[in-house]
């Protein structure tokens, strides 16, 4: 994705936590429900194009948020994993260690998925799926959600939706409902490690 299409992401996203701690704070309370949207493949002055056909939800967070117009990703590697992956945990790619949609496995000679976990199994409304499933476990840092889950008693609900797993699980977090149980989290790779990980993935494309 642009840093276009970034900004994008980041000014609805900034939009709806910031509607939120102003409705929060209007009625003394914490809010119910938080509401994360990320829209790939919109462009940052898609705002200022379709706000006129906009009702409800998308122009109350227009007209009662905050609007962030220079919203900008301070890494090169802005693809889905990695700046949803950043979103959610409010930390850059060399902290959450999701550096790119997939990377080469050094053990096992392989490109794997940014999500890819052989410790569960995947789980299909069809037909039987084979292979390894998909997970939080390789983020080395909690989410928003993982944060809200672990604060708040009784534990609150989190829930990603994606037709993408790089999409959603990022997100969502270890600690989402449909998550398999949370494992020990390991230290960050090297700053080597990611570079090469990084190059090796921009030699193949």
């Amino acid at each position: 994705m642009t840093n276009t299409l970034r900004r994008a992401c980041a000014v609805v996203c900034a939009c709806v936590a910031a509607s939120l701690v102003l409705h929060a704070q209007s009625n003394h309370r914490r809010p119910k429900l938080i509401v994360l949207l990320m829209v790939d493949q919109m462009r940052g002055d898609y705002v200022d194009k379709f706000r006129g056909q906009w009702s409800g939800g998308l122009q109350r967070l227009l007209t009662s948020g905050a609007w962030f117009r220079q919203a900008n990703y301070p890494y090169f590697g802005t693809v889905t994993c990695a700046s949803h992956s950043t979103v959610g945990t409010g930390t850059l790619p060399s902290t959450h260690g999701m550096v790119m949609n997939s990377w080469w496995d050094r053990s096992r000679n392989i490109e794997v998925p940014c999500t890819e976990d052989r410790n569960v199994a995947p789980v299909s409304y069809g037909k039987a799926v084979t292979g390894p499933g998909d997970s939080a476990a390789p983020l080395r840092v909690s989410t928003l959600a993982d944060e809200l889950r672990a604060q708040l008693d009784p534990a609150g609900r989190a829930v990603g939706f994606s037709l993408k797993a790089r999409a959603a699980i990022p997100l969502a977090g270890l600690h989402s409902n449909q998550s398999p149980p949370r494992r020990r989290m390991r230290a960050p790779p090297s700053g080597q490690d990611r570079e090469t990980a990084a190059a090796s993935r921009l030699r193949r494309e």
